[in-house]
């Protein structure tokens, strides 16, 4: 074997080890990496629970990271309350379900852009410091809205 046919042997052994480390590092990560949008604000656990993309499901206590796609429900006497990365806050009362499709705020533009989908019960939504209003959609199975006030109470019927 010459020099030349050496070198592009480790050449080509470096690369191999390069790309089975970067697939091994990367099969560990998450498929889907789902955004954070806010956490629960709510300090007593009410019955309300969280079931992200992946299907895992969990309480949602005090301070627990809520995220992009999750479904909240809550149960019989259950309610919450969700507080998102502008500080708007997201009420939700006994035997209601809602899926937080998006929530993308920039803190220094104080612009956003949130989709929020209402499946079922009551719900209080009260803006926070996001000033772009009419990039908020607020969806219900019969209807589909762009918010331009700070306060809206909304009930669903299933």
């Amino acid at each position: 074997m010459t020099g030349l046919e050496e070198a592009a042997m480790r050449w080509a052994l470096r690369v191999t080890s390069a790309i089975a480390l970067a697939a091994g590092v990367l099969s560990a990560q998450p498929a889907a990496a789902e955004p954070q949008v806010g956490a629960v604000g709510q300090r007593e656990y009410q019955g309300a629970t969280g079931t992200r993309v992946s299907g895992q499901a969990s309480d949602l206590v005090y301070n627990e990271t809520v995220y992009a796609n999750e479904r909240v429900d809550t149960n019989p006497a259950g309610a919450t309350n969700l507080v998102f990365l502008d500080r708007t806050n997201l009420y939700v009362g006994a035997k209601s379900s809602v899926v937080l499709d998006r929530f993308v705020y920039d803190p220094d533009s104080h612009q956003g852009d949130v989709a929020i989908s209402f499946a079922k019960g009551a719900f209080r939504f009260v803006t926070g410091e996001i000033k772009n209003k009419q990039n908020v959609t607020l969806r219900t199975p019969t209807a589909s809205m762009v918010i331009r006030g700070t306060q809206l109470v909304l009930f669903v019927l299933a």
